[in-house]
């Protein structure tokens, strides 16, 4: 589902939006390249764990001009649920932005 067609996940995206520039300024967005999902922009092998999903989040940064922030994933995944039967795509959720640091929370891997 696209987030933006629902209103309140939309103004939660942008008030995170809103804490990322207020911590680090609009310049790294502004300035940031359009990156397509092709191999020239991704160039790792997919691996579905949380070291793939951090690996691709770490590029994202540093396409973003992020690239000295730290980088914390917490892993939300139901440790019951069999992932074999899981979300075809990663489930990613930003916590937290503060001065050089991100915070994400992994509800699903994907495929």
């Amino acid at each position: 589902m696209n987030p933006w067609h629902d209103k309140e996940r939309a103004e939660d995206l942008l008030g995170l939006m809103a804490g990322l520039v207020a911590a680090s300024g609009p310049e790294p967005l502004l300035a940031a390249p359009l990156v397509e999902e092709t191999p020239r922009f991704f160039p790792d092998t997919w691996e579905p764990s949380l070291v793939g999903l951090g690996r691709v989040l770490h590029r994202l940064m540093c396409y973003a001009g992020l690239e000295g922030w730290n980088l914390d994933l917490i892993d939300a995944r139901d440790p019951l649920a069999d992932e074999s039967l899981g979300a075809q795509q990663p489930v990613i959720d930003f916590i937290e932005a503060r001065l050089s640091w991100h915070c994400w929370s992994i509800a699903a891997i994907g495929g």
